[in-house]
């Protein structure tokens, strides 16, 4: 490609910037979202592993159930 040559116009690389972004922002809400709402299941998976230094399957899936 030549010297100078736009790939894309000005406002359209400002349109795509903003959509990014918000494509980022909404990706890191739900992201926080998700741990917000398991905090609770992912704070009982100390305890039992202090005990023990693994857990079986259906331990695990009762910590999640």
């Amino acid at each position: 490609m030549g010297h100078g040559c736009k790939l894309y116009y000005e406002p359209e690389k400002q349109d795509a910037e903003t959509e990014i972004n918000r494509l980022l922002t909404d990706a890191d809400r739900q992201a926080h979202e998700i741990i917000t709402a398991q905090r609770e299941k992912l704070t009982n998976w100390p305890r039992p592993l202090l005990v023990r230094e693994t857990l079986t399957r259906e331990e695990v899936l009762q910590l999640v159930a």
